[in-house]
């Protein structure tokens, strides 16, 4: 308890430090917004919102872009996850541990035929290393900010790194099996990075991803400063249409450590897409169910 103490208080340093900024919704743009949540679960004061047009649900104001992108960097692994360099043996990596074969099952019963394979935000390896084992024929790609797991990753699947979609654009990788793990609730704007996975594919390309549901939040422990979108399989759904993809397979599940989570199975399309946001619900009733601290305490001791 008291590491988890002192890493909310780095955490808070960390973020009080980065500059904030109002921003539009990142799903459809509108700039009207009402407030579903004024907690979280290290106490930093941030603000979820719920866009009036479409209902997604983001954290607003949060930091640019440059300055997140260095705080993954430097400062995630050791104020969010508590490992400031890779270690097979603390708690984070064991944890990972349970899931790698876990998500290994689902990557291949989707995509059996798997020859190459990218792990975006791949972490410490461990998805990739199970990919390698069972199959070493697949050439693996990762991308990982933290440069130090990068090169452990590298290492422990022998696969290449990459600093960015656009680094490994620029090494003219070929997409078949794109994976994002619970990653894409990371990104402050989601759409971008879909379409320049989208922008990379060509028509054999499998998107798989996976994402806290929202509409399964249980606690303030789902609200953090590391995921400033949250995603419902309305929302979820919109994204991928939006980026030039079409949904092949969605499923609620509860993965190993994981929230429970939306999995979806997406391949490239041209087809055109018009949103139905009337269609989306409103998650605000999920937050404010949640939005209490005594609640969160009484979740963290099992009350």
């Amino acid at each position: 308890m008291l590491n988890k103490v002192l890493r909310s208080i780095a955490l808070g340093r960390a973020f009080r430090r980065q500059p904030q900024l109002v921003r539009a919704c990142p799903l459809c743009g509108a700039t009207q917004h009402r407030t579903v949540c004024g907690h979280d679960r290290n106490f930093l004061g941030l603000t979820t919102v719920g866009c009036e047009r479409c209902r997604f649900c983001f954290t607003n104001p949060y930091p640019d872009e440059a300055s997140i992108g260095l705080f993954y960097e430097d400062l995630y692994r050791q104020t969010v996850k508590s490992e400031g360099i890779p270690d097979s043996h603390s708690k984070e990596a064991q944890s990972r541990e349970a899931r790698k074969a876990y998500y290994a099952d689902l990557l291949f019963t989707h995509c059996p035929d798997m020859h190459s394979f990218l792990d975006v935000g791949c972490g410490d390896g461990g998805l990739a290393e199970a990919v390698a084992a069972r199959a070493p024929h697949v050439a693996i790609h990762l991308i990982e900010k933290n440069r130090s797991f990068l090169a452990y990753a590298e290492a422990r699947s022998k696969g290449r790194g990459h600093a960015s979609l656009s680094d490994l654009a620029r090494a003219g990788a070929t997409l078949q099996v794109v994976s994002l793990i619970h990653v894409l609730e990371h990104f402050v704007d989601p759409l971008a990075v879909l379409r320049e996975i989208r922008s990379m594919a060509n028509e054999t390309t499998r998107l798989i991803i996976d994402v806290p549901d929202t509409e399964a939040y249980a606690s303030l422990s789902d609200i953090h400063f590391s995921h400033p979108s949250h995603f419902c399989a309305e929302t979820l759904t919109t994204a991928l249409g939006l980026s030039g993809f079409s949904v092949v397979h969605l499923q609620r599940h509860a993965p190993p450590v994981f929230p429970k989570s939306l999995l979806v199975v997406c391949q490239p399309t041209t087809a055109a897409f018009s949103p139905q946001f009337q269609t989306h619900p409103d998650l605000a009733p999920v937050f404010q169910r949640i939005d209490s601290p005594l609640g969160f305490i009484r979740s963290r001791l099992g009350l």
